[in-house]
C-alpha cells in the first residue's frame, strides 16, 4: 500500500472508530434502578455501590491557594463483603465514602472557611445540582450523597460527593490550608 493510500485508510479507520464511539455515547444508560425505594434517599449502599462503581475523570476548579482546574483519574470501588464504598486515584490510596444520612449538605459551601464557595470555583458555571438530576433522567428525592475525610502530619482534607446517576457526580472538597474546589466526576464512557 502506498503512503497516501495508507494515510487515507488510517483516516477512514479513525473516522469509523469515532463514529462508533459517538453512537455508543448516545445509547441510553441505566441511570436509575427500576426500584427507586432504596436509591432515592441514598439509604441502600447495596444498590448504590455497584451502580456508581467504576473509573471517572475528576474535574476540580479551585480558589485561593488551589487555583486552576485539575483533571485527575479517580476510581470508585464498592466492597460488597463490607458494604463500603471507596474513592481514590486509580491504583493509589483510597478513602471511604460514608453516606450522609441526616439530610443533604450544601455542595457549593466552603467547609474550610464556613462560608459559601466562591463562584470562581464553580466547575459547572451554568447548572445547579438539581438541573443535573434532570439531565440524568431521574427524579431524586435526595440523590445519594457521601462524605470523606483524611488526615496525617497535622494536615486534613475532606469532601462531599453527590452521585447523580451512574456516569456523573458533583461535589466539593477542601483542606486545612483553606483550599477549596468544586468537583465534577464523569465516566470517560458516559
Amino acid at each position: 500500500m502506498t503512503r497516501p493510500a495508507a494515510a487515507v485508510a488510517a483516516c477512514v479507520l479513525a473516522l469509523g472508530l469515532a463514529a462508533d464511539r459517538a453512537a455508543a455515547q448516545v445509547q441510553p444508560r441505566d441511570y436509575c434502578p427500576e426500584d427507586h425505594s432504596g436509591y432515592a434517599d441514598g439509604s441502600d449502599l447495596g444498590i448504590v455501590g455497584p451502580l456508581v462503581e467504576g473509573v471517572y475523570t475528576e474535574l476540580a476548579r479551585g480558589v485561593r491557594v488551589a487555583t486552576g482546574v485539575q483533571e485527575t483519574p479517580v476510581e470508585v470501588t464498592y466492597d460488597d463483603m463490607r458494604n463500603r464504598l471507596y474513592i481514590g486515584e486509580s491504583g493509589g490510596a483510597r478513602v471511604e465514602l460514608r453516606m450522609v444520612r441526616d439530610g443533604a449538605k450544601p455542595l457549593r459551601w466552603d467547609y474550610s472557611r464556613g462560608e459559601p464557595l466562591d463562584p470562581s470555583a464553580y466547575v459547572n458555571q451554568t447548572m445547579t445540582p438539581a438541573e443535573f438530576g434532570l439531565l440524568a433522567g431521574c427524579v431524586f428525592d435526595r440523590p445519594p450523597q457521601f462524605e470523606w475525610t483524611m488526615s496525617g502530619g497535622g494536615r486534613s482534607a475532606g469532601g462531599l460527593i453527590t452521585f447523580l446517576g451512574d456516569t456523573m457526580a458533583v461535589g466539593v472538597k477542601w483542606n486545612s490550608a483553606t483550599a477549596a474546589r468544586e468537583t465534577t466526576l464523569l465516566r470517560p464512557d458516559g
